[in-house]
């Protein structure tokens, strides 16, 4: 791709009929912007993107040959930022930084994780397996299933919204957003932290809604192969120590090895059905048809 100072000085006549003729613009140069190039050294390493047909190639200059805006106020803080003109007619929101981003799209707490009940032990299973939090206040959940997904986002409030993903050839995803800087900070304290994978540890839940958190991460992270296994597959040891731990305590027996990127945890046939009993026992308030039905 030519660089600016590339482009001939007599080509700058061709602006004038490049949109009629349907010239590529790199190679068209008007007199004001050759004039500009040799009073301002700063622009000679700027390249002229080949656009075409209507699109102007002021464009591919920088800000300041082609500032047509003003400087406005941040609505959280003050701050003066530029923004174009363009953002400026639209009336959009105008923000200095991800810090006040996230107090502009922030919502109130949602009283979901105030107390441990068989819902909440679950999403948290949920988040904690294919769950994703920052510290500007974003929280996402991904699935591959879109009826896990509606249940997550039904929990999460009306605020919950769902994006789907194409991955053709591969089955689309679904992906859970929800902004909420108290609600994350009120997960980190429970122990979903940012960038999770390798420091996530075993969370304090009592044991009658341990089943359903347990239940949580066997529909995220866990699978049950043709031979009626559960295996769980997790990339922290902490997380993993906490998980052999719990199914010790009730009379299980875990086998595990380790991978090239993560743990793998398993069950015998008879252990698997077991524990099925704990996971899928009463009323639960949602569970994967396609790995609760091969468990029966």
């Amino acid at each position: 791709m030519p660089r600016v100072i590339d482009v001939q000085p007599e080509h700058a006549v061709l602006w004038q009929h490049a949109l009629d003729l349907a010239y590529p613009l790199h190679r068209v140069l008007d007199v004001h912007l050759h004039r500009r190039l040799q009073a301002e050294p700063i622009l000679d390493s700027t390249t002229l993107s080949p656009y075409t047909g209507g699109m102007s190639h002021h464009w591919s200059l920088p800000r300041p040959y082609r500032r047509t805006g003003r400087e406005v106020p941040c609505v959280i803080c003050g701050s003066l930022v530029y923004r174009p003109s363009w953002w400026i007619r639209n009336g959009w929101r105008t923000v200095c930084s991800l810090k006040c981003q996230s107090a502009v799209r922030s919502k109130p707490r949602i009283g979901l994780f105030d107390r441990w009940n068989r819902r909440s032990a679950y999403i948290f299973g949920l988040l904690c397996s294919d769950g994703h939090v920052s510290q500007q206040g974003a929280l996402s959940f991904t699935s591959l299933d879109v009826d896990l997904a509606q249940f997550v986002a039904r929990c999460l409030g009306d605020r919950a919204s769902i994006n789907v993903y194409d991955r053709s050839p591969f089955r689309p995803a679904y992906k859970v957003h929800f902004w909420s800087r108290p609600t994350v900070e009120h997960l980190i304290t429970l122990g979903l932290t940012p960038r999770k994978s390798l420091t996530l540890t075993w969370p304090d839940i009592p044991l009658p809604q341990a089943w359903d958190f347990l239940r949580g991460i066997l529909d995220g992270d866990g699978t049950v192969d043709k031979a009626r296994r559960i295996a769980f597959c997790t990339a922290s040891s902490r997380f993993l120590d906490g998980l052999k731990g719990f199914l010790r305590d009730n009379g299980f027996a875990p086998r595990i090895r380790q991978g090239q990127r993560c743990w793998h945890l398993w069950l015998t046939v008879s252990e698997s059905h077991r524990l099925a009993s704990y996971l899928y026992a009463g009323r639960v308030p949602f569970a994967l048809a396609r790995k609760r039905d091969r468990l029966r």
